[in-house]
Formats: C-alpha cells, structure tokens, sequence
C-alpha cells in the first residue's frame, strides 16, 4: 500500500484500475490530490469476483463509498487481450452502473510513470506482445503532466531496441528477458528497469480529464488493439 501527493489537486475521487499486464495490476483512489494504491496479484489471471472484493476492501479501508466516486480511469493497454478486457469490462459495469464517467488512459504512459524520477528524459516502455512483436511506447514527464514522444505502436521483436540511445531508461514488466533481447542487439547499456502499469497515474490522468471535460462516452471505452487477436487471425486464414 502506499499514499502518494501530486503537485496538483483536483477536487474530485476517482477510481484507477490497471489489469494489462498479466499476473500483476492495480487499483488505486484519488482523493482530492493524494492517491492511494494497491496492487493486485493474481497467478491464473484476473475476475470480476476478484476485483469486486478487492474493491470493495480498498473502499472500506478508505472510508469511502462507491458512490462517493465521481468518475473511474481503466488502462486500456496495450497488453494482455485477456487482461485488457476484463479490465474495461469491470470498471464499464461498475461506471455505467453509478452513472459516472468512465475515462481511458494509456498503460504504457502508466508504465512509464512508475519509473519516472526528477531528472526527467524519456522513458521507453516495451511489452512481450508475443507472435515474435513487442508493444513500444515513449513518454516524458514534467512533474505529474505526461507528453507523448512515441505512441504505442507494434514492431517485430528484433526492432525492439531500435531508436533507443544509450542511457536511456526502459521500463518492462519481465527485465531479464528485454536485459537479453538488448544485449543481443549490441545494446547493452540502455538502462532496463521492472514495472507495471501504476493506476495511480491513471486515476491522476482520469482526475486531470474530468476537470476539464464531462469525460465522454463510457460505452466508446475500448481496448488498445494494435493488431488483430489471435482468433481473428486464424478466422481470416480459413476464410482466405
């Protein structure tokens, strides 16, 4: 568990919720300006029952009723099919169902906020999108205010390390496995750091949107697909 102030206060209780990436995500509270975050760990993937209870306990702890909430942010990848749908369709119900607005957020700018730190620069964040790709993104940071230098885009696996300089700082959910895929590029000092999306930053980011919009469709929420499903792939195969 851990509390946390941003610069910036928005007078409003959010909830954040990340499940991309698979067996660790994370819930977290905005409450005017300090957020409050917990992680979920699950080893045989994620459930709605799972969430309702840790929601439910994290809201109790809190002295907070549901609601109190005035929106919810949810990761919307990319990551884990799997994991991004579950996701999006707790948090959907849950926003539909009090009425709220329900904002997406990037999980990899989430990512790259965990590893931030006042010296700022970029920080690249890459995924195992299996099928031999990675996910990609980079991200900068000024104070809590995040800029995007490169979307979330889709590469082979051997264009992993392409475009990123020496010194610069990698964030990844599995460091032993992208400390190897850049040794074998010749890149070995590129600094690679462990993380995972932080739904702290999401429900800051969701805090930050509802401020200066009504927040949107919650029903246009959608995962981050950056390229088609394995099923659809081998759909169109036998229709080909």
């Amino acid at each position: 568990m851990e509390d946390r102030a941003f610069s910036e206060t928005y007078k409003v209780i959010v909830l954040g919720l990340d499940t991309t990436v698979a067996l660790k995500g994370s819930m977290a509270l905005f409450i005017d300006g300090e957020v409050n975050s917990v992680l979920i760990e699950q080893r045989e993937g994620y459930a709605s029952a799972v969430l309702t209870s840790v929601l439910r306990d994290f809201l109790d702890e809190k002295g907070i009723g549901i609601t109190e909430l005035d929106g919810i942010g949810v990761g919307v990848g990319p990551g884990s099919y799997t994991g991004m749908r579950v996701g999006i369709s707790f948090a959907k119900g849950l926003a539909l169902g009090l009425g709220i607005p329900l904002l997406d957020i990037e999980s990899t700018a989430a990512m790259a906020f965990s590893a931030r730190s006042s010296r700022g620069g970029d920080i690249w964040t890459i995924i195992d999108a299996k099928m031999g790709s990675v996910y990609r993104a980079c991200y900068r940071f000024a104070n809590e205010v995040v800029e995007v230098i490169l979307k979330p885009e889709v590469v082979p696996i051997d264009r992993a390390a392409e475009g990123i300089e020496k010194d610069t700082l990698v964030v990844t959910p599995d460091e032993l496995w992208l400390r190897e895929l850049f040794d074998k590029a010749g890149k070995s000092d590129v600094k690679i750091r462990e993380g995972w999306p932080d739904a702290g930053f999401i429900a800051m980011e969701a805090a930050r949107k509802l401020e200066i919009s009504d927040g949107g469709e919650s029903e246009a929420v959608a995962p981050l697909y950056l390229r088609p499903t394995a099923v659809e792939i081998k759909s169109k195969q036998e229709h080909a």
